[in-house]
């Protein structure tokens, strides 16, 4: 009787350790290994568990020999060039595009600012019936607006809050009547209280030498956007 409840508690004993190892699926492949080994000591090598146990050990160990061989795997010489050259190239196809996006947008917003400014320069000098000036830094690449009765402080302010061209943007010159073109210092061009503005034409270019040209007329609430290097008298 001692012998046969001996026996039955090392079977509910065993079977326990079955139970944790089907139920906890972070049990180790030795932890299994151990398990199997009491299994085939006590149930035989044809018991009911035994054979489910022997398959999850060669599945786990099949995982495992899988793990080892994408963790030792290297890549060849070959696959690196591969892979160098094609980023090579699409580097080498974007980048041009980049840059020149960039320089769109920059003359996209060079241009808006421009259009928005004239338009209103003419509306307010008659409105207020005050003279108004649109200011070109030639040096510093800064354009803004300014009217004559303008303290000096909402002035400053003015300059501040005005167009600063990008590093790829500058202006070449700006042009009068009369083929009188000026190249340095701050220049104005002037709105009237009466409704009408200096003819003018603003020269800018980019790094590119792309060139564009906008055309300030005396009666027109619009500027003019000229592609390329345009004078007065064409």
């Amino acid at each position: 009787m001692a012998f046969r409840g001996g026996k039955e508690r090392t079977r509910i004993s065993t079977a326990g350790k079955l139970n944790s190892v089907f139920c906890c699926p972070h049990l180790g492949l030795k932890n299994l290994a151990a398990s199997y080994g009491e299994c085939a000591r006590y149930f035989g090598s044809h018991g009911p568990v035994v054979p489910r146990l022997k398959n999850k050990i060669d599945k786990n160990q099949n995982a495992i020999n899988d793990i080892d061989t994408l963790c030792h795997r290297g890549f060849t010489l070959i696959e690196l060039t591969v892979v160098i050259t094609l980023i090579s190239i699409i580097f080498f196809v974007t980048l041009p595009r980049i840059k020149n996006d960039i320089f769109v947008d920059q003359t996209k917003k060079t241009s808006r600012w421009l259009l928005t400014s004239v338009r209103y320069l003419k509306e307010a000098s008659i409105r207020d019936q005050v003279d108004h000036a649109l200011n070109v830094d030639m040096e510093d690449g800064k354009i803004w607006v300014s009217h004559a009765s303008m303290a000096e402080e909402k002035l400053e302010k003015s300059e501040t809050g005005g167009l600063t061209l990008s590093d790829g943007i500058r202006v070449l010159d700006v042009e009068f009547a009369g083929n009188r073109k000026m190249t340095n210092g701050v220049v104005q061009i002037q709105f009237y209280a009466k409704g009408y503005s200096d003819n003018a034409m603003i020269h800018v270019v980019n790094e590119d030498d792309r060139e564009l040209s906008y055309h300030i007329t005396p009666f027109l609430p619009r500027m003019k956007i000229i592609e390329g290097y345009v004078g007065l008298e064409e």
